[in-house]
């Protein structure tokens, strides 16, 4: 961050993985001193070299040892799924099952005073793929993929929750069609914003219970 001369509000205590493919993974070297914190279903699953070399996943260019700490699925209920993983004592941040895209996929839940904000992974790509509820065209199971997007689609509405996507896509290359600096559009949708995200625009909105 201090390279790109942005100075941290405070120093990193911990990393909450959504899952392990390499572009999530790179620099987990450049933090050796952080606990990294996964599911446990999702490092059962690709802890075998095997299944994670075919699957994107790069054991080779994580840290030496490198053994992440598991979030435990021992929280209350949130919306449309039966159990989250807290991660903060006040119950304020918390992540939930988000499958399909890999195995043990995982979102992260922030509450702030206002507003809830949904960090996909890459759970969604787009608020268009959000709303028409397609996958990404990277997915191990599309039918966990499918359902996942619907839950987040469809929990009920309490408070405005502005996703995140991990994925911001800029245009084809050789296009000219500029990338959407809206921060809006990266950051979430108000309730009065259009269903379209429009070209360029990758951050999507729901809602989902406050208690």
């Amino acid at each position: 961050m201090r390279a790109q001369d942005t100075e941290p509000a405070q120093p990193v205590r911990a990393i909450g993985l959504s899952h392990l493919h390499h572009d999530h993974t790179g620099a987990l070297s450049d933090l050796l001193d952080v606990p990294v914190h996964v599911s446990r279903e999702h490092w059962e699953a690709y802890r075998s070299h095997l299944r994670a070399e075919a699957e994107a996943v790069v054991p080779r260019h994580w840290p030496r040892d490198f053994a992440p700490r598991f979030l435990e699925p021992t929280g209350p209920a949130a919306g449309p799924w039966p159990h989250t993983y807290p991660v903060t004592a006040d119950g304020r941040v918390f992540a939930v099952d988000t499958p399909g895209h890999m195995t043990g996929h995982i979102s992260l839940v922030v509450r702030g005073d206002e507003v809830t904000y949904l960090l996909t992974g890459d759970a969604a790509y787009t608020l268009d793929e959000l709303d028409a509820e397609v996958p990404d065209g990277f997915s191990a199971d599309p039918r966990a993929a499918v359902e996942s997007l619907r839950k987040t689609r469809n929990s009920p509405a309490r408070r405005m929750l502005w996703c995140c996507p991990a994925t911001i896509r800029g245009p084809p290359p050789g296009s000219r069609t500029p990338r959407s600096t809206d921060p809006r559009r990266i950051r979430g949708r108000r309730p009065d914003e259009p269903q379209s995200a429009g070209a360029g625009g990758h951050a999507s909105a729901a809602r989902i219970p406050s208690t």
